[in-house]
């Protein structure tokens, strides 16, 4: 060990010498000479400053999926506030009105961590599972509107099937307008879906915008999807089938939310009865 720090000084001994006496002397010169004082100290502040703000951007990235999650399950909280999150649990007696607003759907924030290859039957896989209360059948949605429906669940993580898929189906219909049909992807152009069993009769526009019914049971109503991009009748059909350019983007997609119906075991008990009775 000796003879290894010794051979250290004797080849690097003067150039560590040399350094030792220059900043000895830069910290004679900076600190017995004020205007050089005021230069060093300059010059430290501004140095420091960077390297400061270099480090803060380091920690806040460092720190960006956390704050990305959090984010993320505000919003989550904020949907699960929305009017067509909730129903009215309302009872007249007389002439007495009691309105009860009830949560009926919440929602759970999710990242999309894989996708299956492009092809008429589209799926993606979340980072949520059983242990985070996801259940097969619930919907998925994004900030862009309707996004698929869960159809395999694991511990951590469920296989959602996407609305581009040959056998997604949604019930929407029109807003403001007292009609609706089935949403479909008919495996051509991811912007659009069509929009199936119309009646030729019902007031249709180009620029109407499309959105969920809330009659299957799995989305809320209201969940805007696209507009109408233009006014299509089938030859032998005296129905509408309207191509409807989505607001959402498959190649976009990477967070999420799954859809709990909190009363999705009472529907489930009537549809059981219905089968039973057939």
């Amino acid at each position: 060990m000796g003879s290894l720090l010794q051979l250290l000084l004797s080849r690097g001994g003067a150039f560590l010498v040399f350094a030792l006496l220059e900043v000895m002397s830069l910290y004679l010169v900076a600190n017995f000479n004020s205007s050089q004082q005021a230069v060093a100290a300059e010059t430290w502040s501004l140095y420091s400053n960077r390297i400061m703000q270099r480090y803060d951007g380091l920690v806040r990235y460092v720190n960006l999926n956390d704050r990305i999650r959090q984010l993320e399950e505000e919003n989550a909280r904020l949907l699960g506030q929305l009017p067509n999150a909730t129903y009215s649990d309302s009872l007249r007696v007389d002439s007495i009105q009691d309105d009860v607003l009830r949560q009926r759907f919440v929602y759970l924030a999710a990242n999309i961590i894989n996708k299956s290859p492009q092809g008429p039957r589209n799926t993606f896989v979340i980072d949520r599972g059983h242990i985070h209360g996801v259940e097969k059948n619930q919907g998925v949605v994004s900030d862009q509107g309707v996004v698929g429906i869960v159809i395999q669940v694991a511990a951590q993580h469920s296989r959602v099937m996407s609305a581009w898929h040959q056998d997604f189906r949604l019930s929407a219909g029109i807003r403001n307008k007292d009609v609706y049909g089935s949403l479909v992807w008919e495996g051509d152009d991811t912007r659009f879906m069509n929009l199936t069993a119309i009646p030729e009769f019902a007031a249709v526009s180009p620029g109407d915008t499309i959105e969920t019914t809330g009659y299957s049971n799995i989305f809320p109503s209201g969940i805007a999807l696209g507009v109408v991009e233009r006014i299509n009748i089938r030859p032998g059909d005296n129905n509408y089938n309207l191509p409807i350019r989505l607001f959402s983007n498959i190649f976009s997609l990477h967070h999420a939310y799954v859809v709990r119906d909190l009363k999705k075991k009472d529907l489930d008990q009537l549809d059981e009865s219905a089968e039973d009775n057939n």
